[in-house]
């Protein structure tokens, strides 16, 4: 579109031949090709929160006129993630989520986000009854309810989720959970006080279960072995546990040590360096090959335990342990020193105490520094693993 505007000041400064200027301006949105439009669309959502409220795209683009409408009604894509916050749990925004979740369409796989701590039962199940039909195309599911909702959506009779692959959960107080989730591979537990339970309880198809992280604040990291050993196809685990010093006691059901294929371990808490060496003394990991311990605890206690308990796990099964990263804990350059000659084949190591990395270059002259020396080294420890009879 092209536009002539009057310039008054350069019509006193250099006559009337320059005092009307011509410029391009962009055309109304209302002109805008469709391709163009659901292009911004779908910026405007990408940068919103995609909950009930209004004034947040994608329902305030349904606003703007009947043509936008018409687009973003249209547009799949645009309502294939719903989050519903806590004040947005009440009865008529119950007929704006199912119309929501009705302009995905029946086949576009859902991401659904559930808020709902301080709000009224009732109006919960309002909500939460006008979209549980949909449930067969939820794909990502995070809910951070009251037990009892949790439930509700979890263990209705009429539910299943034949396509979920992601569950992010955060709840307080005892559940029961047994959602029909055979897909499901990836998982967030945030469990509250006061109470936290044996994970058996909570019926989540562990078997099929890739990636899980852990944050719970009661309890012992007994529980952490159950889900190991609940878990034979994890590949990362990721625990943050501010609980109770106590030394994990081995299930007595399960085998002296809990053996997992797990390759990424992270363990985040405020326990005791002995205790993290009790649950690391339990462990068999011959996949294993990355561990970060990050460990708060202001007790006195050197990291001298776990180091012990690191070198012994490298000796038991012989896992690719490549990657090390230590938080938390003063250990000197000696110690550190040692701990690479006995794990071997370490390829990084990070030890950062008040935020500072004790890694010294005379350490690092004991890595790998060139694929050559990677290469050297990758043979070294298969034909370790070839003496002792593992593949």
């Amino acid at each position: 579109m092209t536009i002539t505007t009057y310039n008054p000041m350069a019509s006193s400064r250099w006559g009337n031949h320059y005092a009307y200027t011509t410029v391009q301006e962009s055309p109304p949105p209302e002109s805008l090709p469709t391709e163009t439009l659901e292009l911004i669309f779908d910026l405007a959502v990408a940068e919103s929160r995609r909950d009930l409220d209004p004034n947040h795209a994608p329902l305030v683009l349904r606003k703007v006129s009947r043509r936008w409408r018409a687009i973003a009604d249209g547009r799949r894509s645009l309502w294939s993630h719903l989050t519903i916050q806590p004040s947005q749990f009440h009865q008529a925004n119950a007929a704006v989520a199912s119309q929501w979740l009705k302009r995905a369409g029946a086949t576009t796989m859902l991401q659904i986000t559930l808020i709902a701590h301080g709000v009224n039962k009732r109006h919960v199940r309002r909500v939460l009854d006008a979209i549980l039909h949909t449930c067969v195309q939820w794909e990502c599911l995070y809910l951070d309810l009251p037990a009892s909702s949790a439930q509700h959506v979890l263990n209705h009779p009429a539910v299943s989720f034949p396509a979920l692959k992601q569950l992010r959960l955060e709840i307080d107080g005892h559940v029961v959970l047994k959602p029909h989730a055979p897909l499901l591979d990836a998982v967030r537990l945030l469990i509250r006080p006061p109470t936290w339970q044996p994970m058996t309880i909570m019926n989540l198809g562990w078997h099929s279960i890739t990636y899980l992280d852990i944050d719970i604040a009661s309890g012992t990291l007994d529980y952490i072995w159950h889900v190991m050993y609940l878990c034979p196809h994890l590949d990362t685990l990721r625990v943050t546990a501010f609980i109770n010093c106590m030394l994990p006691q081995r299930p007595v059901l399960l085998h002296h040590h809990i053996y997992s294929n797990i390759r990424k371990l992270r363990l985040v808490c405020d326990l005791r360096p002995s205790v993290i060496a009790h649950f690391l003394y339990g462990l068999t990991l011959p996949r294993l090959n990355y561990l970060e311990l990050i460990c708060f605890d202001e007790s006195a206690e050197s990291f001298e335990w776990p180091m012990k308990a690191i070198t012994d796990l490298r000796q038991r099964c012989l896992p690719p342990l490549v990657s090390l990263i230590t938080v938390g804990k003063l250990i000197s350059e000696a110690d550190i020193m040692a701990l690479v000659r006995n794990l071997k084949y370490l390829e990084e190591i990070a030890v950062v105490h008040e935020n500072q990395n004790l890694v010294t270059d005379a350490v690092r002259a004991l890595l790998p520094r060139d694929n050559a020396a990677l290469e050297k080294q990758h043979a070294a420890y298969y034909q370790e693993r070839a003496v002792a009879g593992l593949p």
